[in-house]
């Protein structure tokens, strides 16, 4: 199995108890009880996790309202907004994200651009990084002073300390990592869709955005002022999570200066889905995709099929001989010595016939003259003429002269 280019993981903004083993994007921590929770991941097929068993559910082909994929071409081409940035850090990343919507006129007061900070730095919850805390991982406080800033190697070994490294390995060397988060924040007027391209190489790995231990070359951001809006942004963020594993969106989303490039790359995928009709929606799961086929499935066969192939031949040379069947080659073919017979039955059956009534017809004429016949064969022959054979000539005559 290829192998994917990008991992792709789908955060929903939360508000409530932050979660035992969430990753700090700001040193001081947060404030508020809102954090990122991990709610959908792309390696090879789809995982949703699962609420109410707390674990991701099987692999799955992503299968989503074809109105959020046309929602998501809107917004492509009239409402996304693209970031550059060269940021090493999430605290960073973040940072650029909120001075960009300054400037772009989407937050004006203080107070909304402070509140979209904090949530857009809130802590990252992944349900499978759970990394052992001991007191050699204890932030160390300054009470003189800001604390120093740490070393390369040790941000290194911080970073893969909060990471799945189970599933890393499934990926190829030189992936890189997307981040969709999407929820709802009521400091913002209107729905807001930030694409952020790090343009750094190779891509920053940036603490808590991804699970896995990649290097982050994208993040989108998805939010709503409305709660009722939430879970359209989340299926908007599957179609986008979809569409990042065709190698032409991939490609323009990398190198495209235009927002109307990438609008066009997603015309040309839109060109390669499948559509269902809504009458099959039984094929769906609770997640709201399709099954993978499991790949292990039992297969069925007898027992004589575990014998091996020259046991069955030996078995066969054995019955053979204690039978006495000859093992000798088969005659070749030949021409046949009645071709009459072979290919025109109706033929031979006619000769076999004429060969019977000519080796019969002496006898019967024979017998004819015998002593006691005589008499009959004559009578025969006068009642045949006069009887039947005088007539039809008489009406013969008859009919054809007045015919």
């Amino acid at each position: 199995m290829k192998r994917p280019d990008v991992f792709t993981e789908i955060s929903l903004l939360t508000d409530g108890e932050i979660p035992r083993g969430a990753i700090p994007v700001r040193p001081a921590g947060s404030p508020s009880n809102l954090h990122w929770r991990e709610v959908a991941r792309y390696v090879v097929y789809e995982e949703v996790f699962d609420d109410e068993t707390r674990k991701f559910n099987p692999p799955q082909y992503p299968s989503f309202p074809y109105r959020y994929f046309d929602r998501l071409c809107t917004v492509l081409q009239k409402d996304l907004l693209v970031l550059q940035s060269n940021a090493t850090t999430s605290e960073d990343l973040m940072k650029d994200a909120v001075k960009f919507l300054e400037s772009e006129g989407e937050l004006t007061s203080s107070e909304d651009l402070v509140n979209l900070e904090l949530a857009l730095t809130a802590p990252r919850w992944h349900p499978q990084v759970n990394r052992r805390q001991s007191i050699h991982h204890i932030p160390r406080l300054s009470i003189s002073g800001p604390p120093r800033r740490p070393s390369l190697v040790a941000k290194t070994e911080e970073t893969m300390g909060f990471t799945n490294k189970n599933l890393s390995v499934c990926l190829r060397d030189g992936a890189e990592g997307c981040s969709i988060m999407v929820g709802c924040l009521p400091c913002l007027s209107q729905p807001l869709y930030l694409l952020i391209r790090l343009v750094t190489d190779p891509a920053p790995k940036l603490l808590g955005m991804v699970e896995v231990d990649v290097g982050i070359r994208f993040v989108l951001l998805a939010l709503t002022p409305r709660v009722n809006e939430e879970r359209a942004m989340y299926q908007t963020g599957r179609c986008f999570a979809t569409m990042l594993n065709d190698s032409r969106f991939l490609t323009a989303l990398r190198h495209s200066q235009d927002p109307g490039d990438i609008y066009r790359a997603a015309l040309g995928f839109r060109r390669d889905i499948i559509l269902i009709s809504g009458n099959y929606s039984e094929i769906l799961n609770r997640s709201g995709g399709i099954d993978v086929s499991s790949s292990d499935d039992e297969v069925e066969f007898e027992r004589a099929d575990l014998v091996f192939e020259d046991i069955l031949e030996a078995d066969l040379q054995e019955e053979m001989t204690s039978s006495n069947l000859s093992l000798e080659k088969e005659p070749q073919a030949h021409c046949s010595k009645h071709p009459c017979k072979r290919l025109c039955p109706p033929f031979y059956e006619l000769m076999c016939g004429i060969k019977a009534l000519a080796s019969r017809m002496p006898s019967d004429y024979i017998d004819a003259f015998t002593k006691d016949n005589v008499g009959t064969m004559f009578s025969s022959i006068l009642f045949i003429y006069f009887v039947v054979f005088a007539p039809s000539v008489t009406f013969g005559t008859l009919m054809c002269k007045y015919a």
